[in-house]
């Protein structure tokens, strides 16, 4: 059968098969992982318990926007496995910021969802207070149908990403979100202010 462009096919993937399928949202954590664990969670077949995964540190960006620094650098932590998804869970040295995926093989998705995927625990610092601002830019760049990209520290290479976001029911609130950064940055400065050491 004549393939895209009328090119054969015979079994081989094009690039626009690859882009159909959806096999870009998973490419790079496929040649992390390997051959063999890859196809036991794509089958949905057992996998041994002692399977040493050997992350690495990833950063989670939006396609077109410069990095967010609480995105950058963050440290698998975990891992779990749903039938054909395997859960990954990365956090922030200080373990304040946690982000989730699922790697769904069965699919060939990457599975995120801004709303429940992300957590952050606000310690008191203007550190944190800082984390918290880039959290929300981040926010809302992926809202505004941006792409969001996972890369790995280690060598640079892109890991996976995800077509454009698309809101369900939901609308961007410009206004609230200037208003939101102002108040963030105004508790910046506030605690940069009370950590200042007495003269």
């Amino acid at each position: 059968m004549a393939g895209e462009n009328g090119l054969f096919e015979f079994g081989v993937e094009t690039p626009m098969t690859r882009f159909r399928k959806h096999l870009y949202e998973l490419a790079g954590f496929k040649s992390l992982l390997g051959e063999d664990l890859v196809g036991r969670l794509t089958r949905n077949e057992p996998v041994q318990d002692n399977v040493d995964l050997e992350l690495p540190p990833v950063s989670f960006r939006i396609h077109g926007h410069p990095p967010f620094p609480a995105m950058e650098g963050l440290l698998p932590a975990y891992a779990g496995r749903n039938e054909t998804t395997l859960i990954l869970g990365f956090q922030s040295s200080d373990g304040k910021l946690e982000v989730q995926v699922g790697l769904n093989f069965g699919t060939e998705r990457l599975e995120f969802e801004i709303f429940r995927d992300v957590s952050f625990e606000d310690n008191g610092t203007a550190d944190s207070a800082q984390k918290a601002l880039e959290l929300h830019a981040f926010f809302d760049a992926l809202f505004l149908n941006g792409q969001l990209e996972i890369y790995n520290c280690e060598t640079g290479d892109r890991l996976s990403f995800k077509d454009a976001y698309i809101p369900v029911n939901m609308m961007f609130n410009s206004a609230a979100s200037k208003a939101r950064r102002a108040e963030l940055q105004k508790v910046i400065e506030e605690r940069k202010a009370r950590e200042q050491p007495a003269v």
